[in-house]
């Protein structure tokens, strides 16, 4: 993963924070921030068994930190599979690591195990994450959360655009730009329910959540010029 971009200015910046830079490990260890922050917070959660919104934090910080990432890292895979003509298994019977094998991975990862369309109460992922945040900032469709629709629709667009006809055994690098385009923009969609979650903590606690989902973006922007004006 170390190559990916995207990886690397999440680990860059990361480095500084405290359960990182005081971590015992050697001075490389920011790259294995995700399960070092995740440890730190089970660290900090274990007299508080039983409580079970610290249990909801530290599954949250899971997803957050190291399911998003892995699907990130299953997105850009499809990249450099197609750039190297790889993106359609065409060894029958044998084991195929191909671009179509981990766009799959990729939204097994993002929706998970026992998660129902639509529903903010099944599933444990970043899918049922997208639910939770669409449902609290009033940004849902008539079946999904908005993140999700567009998560569907774009890796459906790869299935039918790079992987059914198989474009990149054909153009692998001028196709492979195309779908670095692609999922660039399926990683900002999954990046909208991260700082949704993170934005009702950060400022003025879970009021500015009610702000936003209400549709009350100058008070939210009040609220914020004042926050800043205070620090």
């Amino acid at each position: 993963m170390r190559e990916e971009p995207l990886f690397n200015i999440f680990a860059y910046a990361m480095k500084d924070v405290p359960a990182i830079k005081h971590s015992n490990l050697d001075k490389n260890s920011f790259f294995s921030y995700t399960d070092i922050i995740v440890n730190d917070v089970y660290d900090e959660l274990k007299n508080s068994i039983g409580d079970r919104q610290d249990s909801e934090f530290a599954a949250d910080a899971v997803v957050a930190l190291n399911v998003w990432m892995w699907v990130s890292h299953k997105l850009y895979q499809a990249v450099y599979a197609c750039r190297d003509g790889n993106m359609v298994c065409d060894r029958d019977g044998m084991e195929c690591f191909s671009g179509a094998t981990y766009i799959d991975e990729a939204s097994a990862f993002y929706i998970g195990a026992e998660q129902d369309k639509g529903d903010s109460n099944s599933g444990y992922l970043l899918y049922n994450l997208a639910e939770r945040m669409g449902e609290l900032f009033g940004q849902t469709g008539d079946v999904e959360s908005w993140v999700n629709q567009e998560f569907m629709l774009l890796l459906n667009y790869i299935k039918i655009n790079f992987i059914s006809n198989d474009v990149c055994t054909a153009t692998p690098e001028r196709s492979s730009k195309k779908l670095q385009l692609v999922v660039d923009m399926i990683i900002k969609e999954m990046t909208i329910p991260l700082i949704q979650q993170a934005l009702p903590a950060s400022v003025n606690g879970a009021g500015i959540a009610v702000m936003v989902a209400n549709g009350n973006t100058a008070e939210v922007s009040g609220t914020v010029d004042g926050a800043t004006g205070a620090a």
